[in-house]
């Protein structure tokens, strides 16, 4: 289980924790990224509350990160999800696994 103060990676999500959620509206949407390829989702089970502002998004309480293709991750507390961007001097864009 990861508590508040540990920072983790699941394929292109760095779940990175938070004192508090930002200003943020509650979704119901628990989906936070879908592979391109692939179509597998990154997405939380459990009582954890997804948070999103914008391109923001938070999650708070207590569950899991789940993807077909990596192993499930515990969490507790509050966190920002970010999505891992490529380096292109011409143009970023966002990685897909």
């Amino acid at each position: 289980m990861m508590g508040m103060g540990d920072q983790v990676r699941q394929g292109d999500l760095l779940i990175d924790p938070r004192k508090k959620v930002n200003e943020a509206n509650v979704s119901d949407n628990k989906v936070l990224a879908e592979g391109e390829a692939t179509g597998h989702k990154h997405r939380i089970q459990g009582q954890m509350q997804v948070y999103r502002q914008e391109k923001q998004i938070f999650l708070d309480g207590k569950g899991q990160l789940v993807h077909e293709e990596h192993s499930p991750l515990e969490l507790e507390g509050t966190y920002e999800v970010i999505r891992q961007r490529e380096y292109n001097p011409i143009n970023n864009r966002t990685v897909q696994d």
